[in-house]
């Protein structure tokens, strides 16, 4: 009878998939033929349909899903996802070198150290911990362990989370099954027990740690949830989950501050730490971004009602969104950085200048988070200073402040900052020693400095100085309009780093009058 029931069921999935390339072949070959470009481009189109566009996508899925079970197998796709003895789904990893992103928290303690600031790495919960086929298989849980280890050699300290916790229930609830990230009692659990970790080891002193880890002091509402893990495949074999979305019952006030982003918002609780997601019984919303500003590179919460509570920098990816929710009612500043969106850029840099932490910590999950890079230091410090060129305005051109086209050079109209927030900057900027782009650039307001994003397209530039090589010359940057205050100045200056590294430019003066 199981055997007639299994054929049956393959026979049906069989026919399912002849009836999805029938429904699709049209469209995949018209996608192919008003295609433009090469053969990379138009397969490009091709897998952007399949995703997209695809008729009968979802019903496709889930009967691939369940006749994975009716074979009793494990394996979604060519090893992308493997479902545990514990049926909780594991992504596959692939190798990369761990030893860019230590040397990078090794330069990071060595700083900190001379400022007498803890550098805390965060070790969560191995995933894997119950995955047999480990041994052969790279997950998230084998690649943390090499690098605790490295990070351990070098003297930086490791908070182990899965000791603190020290109790089997509380685990088998940590983890969401269809998904990467952790469910919200386990981000709760993190957030009590770093603030429990900062508080026994270096005496730092949270202002509402009775108020905010009283359950009792939260409004939390369950909701369906399927998770970024099972996408591949369908609800029936992946699961679904419960998220707890929360909220506080008690007073808030806080300050976002998204730089990049030219955002700055002052609010509660649900104005300020959460996107605003409706409630809906729908499994498909993807609640973990309800919380924090994934993708930015770096935002701030400030706690407006805990101005003497602690300032703590957070280095980490989406896996410590809520935690550092909670987080953020509980210091007086707490600083978001994510190295993926920033990999080789002074962010981190920006950030020591501005505010004087009394911890950082270090927390991911994702593969790209490990195999990033970062800079604890502005790299031009010590770099040897070259004459400015004449072309265009000592060798670069501000073109708009706020909009507000430039008429001249060396002195912006004061007007276009009143009453806003954030000062948006958008020029050109080359090395005409080399006819090439410059390595990078920075702008410095009294003492403090910030990298522009530079090497956005500018044909203009390249088309004027007829050299191909100017073609990515263009800049923005957005800082806010407090930095000038902070400095109490009324100038900026733009560096030029040589177009080798090597070697800067004398700083180009700008007035606002």
């Amino acid at each position: 009878m199981k055997k007639n029931q299994n054929v049956i069921s393959i026979s049906l999935f069989a026919a399912t998939l002849l009836i999805f390339l029938f429904l699709n072949i049209k469209g995949v070959a018209k996608t192919i033929c008003t295609a433009e470009g090469n053969f990379t481009e138009k397969k490009t189109n091709v897998e952007t349909y399949l995703s997209n566009s695809v008729s009968g996508k979802d019903i496709f899925t889930e009967l691939y899903g369940e006749i994975h079970n009716i074979l009793l197998l494990d394996i979604i796709g060519p090893f992308e996802f493997i479902r545990d003895e514990s049926k909780i789904m594991q992504r596959k990893e692939y190798s990369y070198d761990i030893k860019p992103f230590v040397n990078s928290i090794e330069s990071l303690s060595d700083i900190l150290k001379d400022r007498n600031v803890p550098l805390i790495f965060v070790q969560l919960p191995d995933r894997g911990r119950n995955f047999l086929a480990s041994d052969s298989f790279e997950y998230f849980g084998k690649s943390q362990d090499a690098l605790v280890s490295e990070l351990k050699n070098y003297g930086v300290d490791i908070f182990d989370v899965e000791n603190a916790i020290c109790d089997k229930e509380v685990l088998e609830n940590y983890f969401f099954v269809s998904d990467v990230h952790l469910t919200t009692s386990a981000e709760y659990l993190n957030a009590r027990l770093i603030t429990d970790y900062l508080t026994d080891k270096y005496s730092l002193r949270f202002p509402q740690y009775e108020t905010i880890f009283n359950a009792e002091n939260w409004d939390w509402e369950n909701h369906e949830f399927w998770g970024n893990l099972g996408r591949s495949s369908g609800k029936v074999f992946s699961g679904i989950d419960n998220f707890v979305t929360f909220l506080p019952r008690f007073d808030t006030k806080l300050r976002l501050t998204i730089p990049h982003a030219a955002i700055m918002k002052e609010g509660t609780f649900k104005e300020v730490l959460t996107n605003d997601f409706e409630a809906q019984n729908n499994p498909s919303i993807y609640w973990v971004t309800n919380y924090g500003q994934f993708p930015q590179p770096s935002y701030s919460y400030e706690n407006l009602l805990a101005p003497h509570g602690p300032k703590i920098l957070v280095i980490a990816d989406s896996i410590m969104m809520r935690t550092n929710t909670f987080l953020s009612l509980n210091t007086s500043l707490l600083t978001v950085l994510d190295p993926r969106a920033f990999e080789s850029t002074d962010n981190l840099a920006e950030f020591f200048q501005l505010y004087s932490y009394d911890a950082v910590i270090v927390c991911g999950c994702d593969y790209n988070f490990f195999k990033s890079t970062f800079r604890s230091t502005f790299s031009f410090d010590k770099l040897p200073t070259m004459s400015n060129c004449n072309s265009g305005y000592y060798g670069m051109w501000l073109d708009s402040c706020n909009d507000q086209p430039q008429s001249q050079q060396g002195a912006i109209d004061i007007s276009t900052i009143a009453g806003k927030n954030f000062i948006t900057l958008v020029g050109w900027a080359a090395d005409f020693s080399t006819n090439q782009p410059l390595s990078a650039l920075y702008i410095k307001i009294g003492d403090l400095v910030f990298q522009c994003e530079y090497g956005l397209a500018r044909d203009s530039v390249s088309e004027y100085f007829g050299l191909s090589a100017l073609q990515s010359t263009g800049f923005t940057i957005t800082i806010p309009v407090e930095y000038l205050r902070r400095a109490s100045t009324s100038e900026i200056q733009f560096i030029q780093i040589g177009s080798d590294g090597t070697y800067k430019y004398a700083p180009v003066q700008y007035a606002f009058d």
